[in-house]
């Protein structure tokens, strides 16, 4: 889109794709105008530059902090870390078409036998939870009824023996 337009709190001043996209305070905005002047997005795909660019005071705001690098922005006195529920969530898809993935049991015994604990723990550092399907607690589908799969080694293979592995 060229020339955006809009009725919100800030209005499109300057951008392009992969590049800053700039916004401007609406001063007619019917909430009364924002405190903040003007915002200016930057593009800054790679974590290390905009954690450095954050330490360094160039930027107020990043997102996307990898979950390692979390508690060492939480030392720095400079630095004020709030975390927030994702919008995605990472799965194991199989093709359920295929052998041995068209075969319930072999699936339920994948969901058995993945300790998914230590990932959580070691991967995301804690910033993560498990799911028990692709929904997402704060999305439209999600039911908490719905728990994950333990980790159970024994009925894994259980149902890998029923299933002729």
């Amino acid at each position: 889109m060229a020339k955006p337009i809009g009725s919100g709190p800030f209005t499109y001043s300057r951008g392009a794709v992969n590049a800053d996209i700039g916004l401007v305070r609406n001063d007619s905005y019917w909430a009364g105008p924002a405190k903040l002047r003007q915002v200016i997005f930057r593009m800054m795909p790679e974590p290390s530059t905009r954690i450095a660019a954050l330490l360094s005071g160039e930027v107020q705001i990043i997102q996307e902090v990898p979950p390692d690098v979390v508690d060492r922005l939480k030392a720095n006195p400079n630095v004020l870390v709030k975390t927030a529920e994702g919008t995605r969530s990472y799965e194991i898809e199989l093709n359920n078409t295929t052998a041995p993935f068209n075969d319930v049991r072999v699936r339920q015994a994948l969901n058995y036998a993945i300790n998914w604990q230590p990932i959580l723990q070691d991967v995301y550092h804690g910033y993560a939870q498990r799911l028990a399907t692709g929904f997402l607690p704060s999305g439209f589908g999600y039911d908490p009824s719905l728990k994950p799969y333990p980790y159970d080694m024994a009925k894994a293979k259980e149902l890998l023996q029923q299933a002729g592995y």
